[in-house]
């Protein structure tokens, strides 16, 4: 090397001590430029003074690593890489550097600086090798699904039941029936092939169905009576012989809306003389929400609703903010539905079948109530059910399909030991 090639290769070393300086800053910067200045000498002693042998075609290369001897091939401490072309003006020496904290930089002499992805040969640097990733277990389901069992149709018969929500249900909600051996049980919203194999598998369930209305007015009772009527019929008479009896409304009305009452009264006058007398298809009346009507109301108020119905449907929960069905105000709550059937069997209306929609806590049971309490409350509502020959049955709230059912998941008992529990229930006769 002259005198003239080793400045141009100083000048370039400077250039890009300089550019690693505002690239890593003061700090970082210093350790790595005592290197490459302590790296620059050592190779300027190794190579000599003198230029390589004209017959050598290329460029030869000086490699060294710091505080080892120059052996081929080594690699450890940090490498410096310096291509010395042969068949170039000494002016445009061209120097390689690689840095595994700063990458791969190179440099011409003395005005051309590039910088490029580090591509090492075998005899420059054989870098790092780059860990492997580490296969990470793949999270569990916090609750597992209800044990299986073969299917076979249900033959047991109890008064406590289910219902299913939402859309599309599948063998899955399927799949939780059986478990739960239901002998009432609600279908919201049912698909043709999942309402056959209910049937199938419950021969013996009292099963009712339900459409989700987002609206529910009740301008013009008659002839809103009458158009949910016909858009039940759409749904229930393909359905025959699956489903026993259907719904209108849900919990329509509020506590002491006398007016809304009146309405409602009519409604559904109007939506069982359509359904029953036109479609032969069962209606239940009622379905009111929990306490909204008095019992002695519905003698006031709903009595030809409750007559012109082949059903009357209550719903049955807890007093609110309360984690048991069996509180001192039971009679009020849970089992509201004997004090109606009292005010009814005064006025006269006697042998009304009564089947209970909807039964719960108030405020849901999901991360409030461990399974085995849940469990014993729903037979102690079925027990005492069991007193009341009128009564066919009540229907959890329930299994969820997981839309078009606003506030279900507090109440949803898929996916849950309960789903196990339920069906070792047997009744206390």
């Amino acid at each position: 090397m002259n005198s003239r090639q080793f400045r141009a290769l100083w000048e370039a070393s400077a250039k890009v001590w300089l550019d690693i300086w505002r690239l890593l800053g003061a700090r970082q910067a210093k350790p790595a430029l005592v290197a490459m200045l302590v790296l620059a000498i050592a190779a300027f002693l190794v190579v000599g003074p003198t230029s390589p042998p004209a017959s050598t075609p290329g460029a030869t290369a000086a490699s060294v690593a710091l505080g080892q001897s120059p052996t081929p091939g080594a690699t450890s401490g940090l490498p410096l890489s310096l291509p010395l072309p042969t068949n170039v003006p000494p002016t445009a020496v061209r120097i390689h550097l690689y840095f595994p904290f700063a990458g791969n930089v190179s440099a011409t002499a003395p005005s051309e600086r590039v910088v490029t992805e580090p591509t090492p040969s075998t005899a420059e640097l054989i870098p790092s090798p780059t860990p492997k990733p580490v296969a990470r277990a793949k999270p569990t389901a916090t609750v597992p699904p209800p044990t299986p069992i073969p299917r076979q149709p249900i033959t047991k018969v109890t008064k406590l039941g289910v219902g299913v929500y939402g859309l599309h249900a599948s063998d899955s909600e399927l799949d939780a029936l059986l478990l739960i051996q239901p002998t009432v049980i609600v279908l919201q919203d049912p698909d043709m092939e999942f309402a056959r194999k209910v049937r199938y598998y419950f021969p013996k369930a009292f099963i009712v169905g339900r459409i989700f209305f987002a609206s529910q007015p009740l301008d013009n009772p008659e002839q809103r009576g009458i158009e949910v009527a016909d858009k039940v019929a759409e749904m229930a008479v393909p359905r025959k012989g699956l489903i026993d009896a259907w719904i209108s409304y849900n919990e329509p009305v509020s506590h002491n809306d006398y007016a809304a009452y009146e309405a409602y009264n009519r409604f559904q006058v109007a939506f069982a003389q359509r359904l029953q007398g036109q479609y032969g298809i069962p209606a239940v009346a009622g379905n009111d929400a929990p306490g909204a009507i008095e019992p002695a109301d519905y003698v006031k108020y709903f009595s030809e609703a409750i007559r012109a119905s082949q059903y009357f449907g209550i719903h049955a929960y807890s007093k609110p903010d309360n984690y048991t069905f069996r509180t001192e105000d039971a009679a009020y709550y849970a089992l509201r539905y004997r004090l109606i059937h009292e005010e009814l069997e005064r006025a006269g209306i006697s042998n009304v079948k009564m089947v209970v929609t909807e039964a719960g806590l108030a405020n849901g049971w999901r991360y409030k109530v461990k399974p085995e309490q849940m469990a014993e409350e729903f037979f102690w509502l079925a027990d005492e059910m069991e007193k009341d020959p009128y009564m066919i049955g009540y229907a959890i709230y329930g299994v969820f399909t997981g839309g078009g059912v606003p506030g279900w998941q507090d109440h949803d008992i898929r996916w849950t030991r309960l789903v196990d529990l339920l069906g070792s229930y047997q009744p206390r006769r």
